[in-house]
């Protein structure tokens, strides 16, 4: 049998993708909330401690999935970003990522490519799986073009 001192503190720990401080804070009774933050999609193992003796019956396997796309967080990347030749098809690579840089693998999401100029461009969207996306267009006019991804 253990024994346990009143100065005994209980602590936790998660490991997973990134190894996350664990904060024990006891509400009475008995009844102890614990809570911690991660950021990075993954398997997390909780273990908590009661002093230097890990409470086994306490342990639990706790997922975390990516949250919703931000646009501010999703990355577009291609040479049609920079320059095309009138009448080419161009290709440019879209990644999606929630706030904390997590790729988002939604495929409900609403995801386009707004491209504007001298003529309507209208971009064929493509999910390649893996928060990944290839968008392809072509533009008959010369001229200058702005170039959005929207998410939502």
């Amino acid at each position: 049998s253990l024994v346990f001192s009143e100065t005994d503190r209980y602590s936790g720990t998660a490991t997973g993708p990134v190894d996350i401080p664990v904060d024990v804070q006891p509400l009475g009774r008995g009844v102890y909330q614990v809570s911690f933050t991660p950021v990075w999609v993954g398997s997390y193992d909780v273990q908590l401690y009661l002093g230097n003796t890990e409470v086994t019956k306490a342990r639990h396997d706790v997922g975390l999935e990516a949250g919703g796309a931000t646009s501010t967080a999703c990355m577009v990347s291609g040479t049609g970003l920079h320059d095309f030749i009138c009448g080419h098809v161009v290709e440019v690579s879209i990644v999606t990522r929630d706030a904390f840089q997590n790729i988002v693998e939604d495929s409900y999401l609403n995801l386009q490519l707004k491209v504007e100029g001298p003529q309507q461009v209208i971009a064929d969207i493509q999910n390649l799986g893996n928060g990944q996306y290839e968008a392809k267009y072509s533009a008959e006019s010369a001229g200058s073009y702005s170039i959005t991804a929207l998410v939502n």
